[in-house]
């Protein structure tokens, strides 16, 4: 058995290309077309765990100091500590206007955990937030020197980089300022200098199209970044330059891609890319298939998806949930996802981390991952053993 798995990878690594397609009719933007994953489609098996807290709508989830913390905007706490791997409820910390974890206007998509707890953009500064056995103490406040006026997001890059994206209506309107004209921009904080990357087809601006959402997953050690879109099921890989290394579009159903459709009313008619994040070789991004008339307010069952790149923008594994997810966080220290659910923000949901380059479909659950866990451990000290 494990000689026909072994064989398997090898084949489909080798027929990786075979499933990727150019288009070569009109605009394509450079886009690598993927129609599959490497190593197939796995249905994982979602725990659902009741969670105390002050839930209202989870925005964020990440991991700092073995700790799962949640950024939920409630109007009375930002963040609710829940230790790992048992998930016991700490504490609901960072209130409004006060003292604690003081925050005014904090943005969600610019937090960064650390070692300490997280970093985030808030009104200007970036604050960097200790974590303290279920208390936060703002460990020190930088005032953000670049551009930030007509911008729209806030992801760090590194201590002295982040990236922001041109406000959409002003995009559309045409009247951004002079420096938004990339689709995205990244800034030296430590001298206000500021990169242009990419530049949108001018047919958007021109029909008023919608630029939609986007989320960033970043690896300070390669020094790029993953650009993922919320209205079209493509991403970009981008070094901390500014140069467009990989640009990906992910034609499994169902799917928009601006340079092979008609712009036309049904436009944007799905959300997809909501939230990714980074972790060794892998890049986990959450797909979520969703018709945006139903977005949040009927979410489906069966449509969430994680889909797991490396960062030569190669689909490695698709991992289906069986509970709509709204963010999540990937712990492959304990091998688990955590998620949560804008349509049960009551609920925290736990699934197992599959194994990415196993070919098997079958079904996940904690028990079978467990054994591949425990296998793929085995195999790792025969090589060792075997290397020395």
């Amino acid at each position: 058995m494990r000689t026909f798995c072994q064989v398997a990878i090898v084949v489909s690594v080798s027929l990786l290309w075979s499933c990727a397609r150019i288009n070569d009719n009109d605009y394509d933007g450079g886009f690598t077309h993927l129609t599959s994953p490497v190593y197939g489609v796995v249905q994982a098996e979602v725990e659902t765990l009741y969670r105390p807290g002050n839930g209202v709508l989870p925005q964020r989830l990440f991991i700092s100091r073995n700790t799962l913390v949640m950024f939920n905007d409630n109007g009375t706490s930002f963040y609710d500590i829940y230790t790992l791997p048992h998930l016991h409820y700490v504490n609901s910390l960072g209130r409004r206007d006060r003292q604690e974890g003081l925050h005014i206007t904090p943005y969600a998509g610019s937090i960064k955990p650390t070692e300490d707890g997280l970093a985030i953009f808030d009104n200007g500064t970036l604050k960097y937030i200790n974590l303290k056995f279920g208390e936060l103490e703002v460990d020190k406040e930088l005032y953000v020197k670049g551009m930030t006026r007509n911008f729209f997001g806030f992801t760090m890059l590194d201590d002295s980089l982040y990236v922001v994206m041109p406000d959409p209506e002003l995009f559309k309107a045409g009247v951004g300022a002079s420096n938004s004209k990339g689709e995205l921009t990244i800034v030296n904080n430590s001298d206000g200098s500021m990169v242009q990357v990419g530049e949108y087809p001018e047919v958007m601006r021109q029909n008023q199209i919608e630029i939609g959402g986007k989320c960033f997953a970043v690896n300070e050690k390669l020094r790029r970044f993953a650009c993922f879109y919320s209205l079209q099921k493509q991403f970009k890989i981008i070094d901390f330059e500014g140069n467009e290394l990989h640009r990906v579009a992910v034609d499994m159903p169902p799917y928009l891609n601006y340079e092979s459709m008609s712009f036309s009313n049904k436009w944007g008619g799905h959300v997809y890319y909501t939230d990714c994040c980074a972790h060794g070789d892998y890049i986990y991004a959450l797909c979520l298939n969703q018709a945006r008339d139903s977005y949040m307010a009927d979410m489906s069952d069966e449509n969430s998806e994680i889909h797991i790149f490396d960062w030569s923008g190669q689909l490695l594994k698709v991992v289906k949930c069986n509970r709509p997810v709204s963010c999540f966080a990937v712990s492959e220290e304990y091998g688990t996802i955590y998620a949560s659910s804008s349509a049960a923000p009551d609920n925290i949901l736990r699934l197992p981390l599959p194994d990415i380059t196993a070919t098997s479909d079958s079904l996940y659950n904690a028990d079978t991952y467990m054994d591949l866990r425990q296998d793929s451990i085995r195999r790792k000290k025969e090589s060792l053993k075997e290397a020395l």
